[in-house]
Formats: C-alpha cells, structure tokens, sequence
C-alpha cells in the first residue's frame, strides 16, 4: 500500500509540472494530507543544553575551512557532497562552513567521535531518541548514517541557507532525519506542503525530527539575530538479522 501511494504520488507529481507542486504531491503520498495540513511535518524535542554547549565549544575551537578536528585528524570536508540542495550562492559559504561526516566521503565511526568530541555521545543518543519516538514504526530502532555540523550566520551577512530537497538523495538509507540547534536564538525550517514552517525553540537544544524523504528547506531569520549553528543527523532503520 505505502509503495502504491508513493508510485501514485509520483505519477501525480509529474502531471502537476511546477517543482513546488511535485514536491508538495510528493510529501503528501509520503507523509499523508492530514499530517501536512495539521502542523509542521517535523516533531518538536528537546536535547539538554550542557552537552550542547560542550559540543558548540569544540567546534568553535577546532574548525577549520576543511573540516573538524577529530583528536589529531581533521574530518568532515564539505566535498563536492550535496550540489543540489543549496542556493547557487551559498556553494563557497556551504564549503567553509558546513562539516559533512558521511558513508559518502570518509565513512561514519561514532566511536571516534564519541570518544574525542565533547559532548557529542549525549547529543546524537537524545536526538536518536527523538527521532525513534518520533517514528514508532521503526521498531528495532535507528542508526546514524550522517551528519553535518551546519554554520548559518544570516545576521552577519553570510549564510548556509538550504534550498528545497531530501535529506536521502545523497544519503539513500536515511528514513528520519534530527536536527538539533546548538545555539540560542530563532531558526526555522519548512517542510513543503505543511500548513506552518517549524520553529526551534529559542534555547540551545531544541531539536526537529521529521521524514528524511520529504523535500524541505531553510528558511532565513532576521538579519538581527546571531548565528543559528546546528548539528543535523540522518538516520537509517535498524533491520533483522537474515538467516
């Protein structure tokens, strides 16, 4: 039945023409009319706030124009990942500013970035428990197959600002995708289609879990407010073991 919807969504898609409506006809076979009418599309949740600083003041400390550093490596380089889900021209900012851990590039070993990054053990287990509350229906759980660690200083002029598109293009086994703001301040995304765009919450912690195959985007704020800096992870569904 999910598959019928999605290839039925896509046919539909394609007979409406313009990309917004392809993309609003897409979340809604995949998500349901209802659940984009009622809200958001995105689940609200809380990561608490001391790991969150931890993990907002290694970054501050340890990035550099190409990458992280991880202990005495540097990981995550932005790469020529994602060509297609950012403003033309946001490209050089995305590539200075944004931390890309992926299967893509460099493989993804939460142990070492559990072990050396600080507080990032606490921020990716709350927000994997966020995303698995937030869809039941996986029931043996999620594992993380990326993250970014994603800079958008709108009030100083620059910015990372994300154009429409879906978290599994670039990462085809994530299901749920949770975003979790390290700073204070406002930020707020859109899920295409839903009746309002999603707001963090003001404090650092606050965290958005939706679909990752949904096409979604930023949504700049204010010039006036400071620097949203999030860390965004893609999750893939736990399965059986096959005999």
């Amino acid at each position: 039945m999910q598959l019928e919807r999605i290839i039925g969504g896509a046919a539909l898609a394609r007979a409406l023409g313009t990309p917004l409506e392809e993309h609003v006809a897409h979340n809604q076979c995949l998500v349901g009319v209802e659940t984009l009418r009622s809200g958001s599309g995105v689940t609200a949740g809380r990561v608490p706030a001391g790991p969150c600083s931890a993990l907002l003041a290694y970054y501050h400390a340890n990035h550099t124009d190409k990458g992280l550093r991880v202990g005495a490596v540097v990981r995550g380089g932005f790469g020529g990942l994602y060509p297609d889900t950012h403003e033309p021209a946001d490209h050089e900012k995305q590539k200075r500013l944004t931390v890309v851990q992926s299967n893509r590039n460099q493989g993804v070993d939460l142990r070492e970035w559990r072990e050396q990054v600080s507080g990032f053990a606490e921020v990716e287990a709350a927000a994997r428990l966020i995303g698995e509350a937030a869809f039941p229906e996986h029931a043996l759980g999620l594992y993380a197959t990326a993250w970014h660690i994603i800079e958008q200083p709108f009030g100083a002029g620059d910015s990372t600002s994300f154009g429409a598109h879906t978290d599994d293009t670039d990462e085809p086994a994530a299901v749920v995708s949770v975003i979790v703001k390290l700073t204070d301040g406002w930020s707020r995304m859109a899920v295409e289609g839903a009746m309002q765009s999603f707001a963090y919450a003001w404090e650092a912690g606050g965290a958005g879990a939706f679909n990752a195959r949904c096409w979604h985007r930023s949504i700049p704020i204010r010039a006036s407010d400071p620097t949203a800096l999030k860390v965004a992870f893609f999750y893939g569904a736990r399965r059986g073991r096959t005999r």
